[in-house]
């Protein structure tokens, strides 16, 4: 028989990491409501919390609106920490951007998001390895005219530093 790659349950980690210090039984956790957060006790609120029921694909689908929620507040320092060093972009436009670029793109106002709706998007995981394909309808203005958009696109996120970064995009407005 095979030795498994990793010798431990996620049951043990849920169990010993926050169950237990935060005196919650197994049987009050599973009562919990969908959706509901536990914190890790002696971590401040937001800095480490469990959701309930969550995974790496849900942790896909939050780092992504963290992602427009960053450029729909015109946040640099925000938006910097959703994308990857070597982030690269194949824009709708037929042009190209890089890490840099592209945080000055959104932050000059280039390209200014009012709302953004993600729909359809189909999260895969690989390891450390991530993509999401979906859509998203915008409220944008590009070059001074405000318009709808409904965008196709593929992202592929890398977790580096315990945290997912957006390492490639590219998308394409929909005809």
């Amino acid at each position: 028989m095979r030795e498994p790659k990793y010798p431990f349950r996620p049951g043990e980690i849920l169990l010993d990491e926050f169950l237990e210090p935060a005196g919650i039984t197994q049987t009050e956790f599973a009562r919990k409501p969908a959706g509901s957060a536990i914190t890790k006790p002696g971590v401040p609120c937001g800095k480490c919390s469990l959701p309930a029921l969550a995974g790496p694909v849900e942790d896909i689908h939050a780092v992504e609106e963290l992602r427009y929620k960053a450029m729909i507040d015109t946040n640099p320092d925000a938006l910097a920490n959703t994308l990857a060093d070597e982030f690269f972009y194949h824009q709708p436009n037929g042009k190209t951007n890089d890490k840099p670029g592209y945080i000055q793109q959104m932050m000059t106002g280039t390209v200014k998001i009012f709302s953004a709706e993600r729909y359809d998007v189909k999260v895969n995981v690989y390891g450390d390895v991530a993509t999401a394909m979906g859509g998203t309808r915008l409220d944008i203005e590009i070059g001074g005219e405000r318009r709808k958009a409904d965008l196709r696109y593929l992202n592929v996120w890398v977790k580096r530093d315990g945290r997912w970064q957006l390492a490639k995009r590219q998308s394409a407005f929909k005809q």
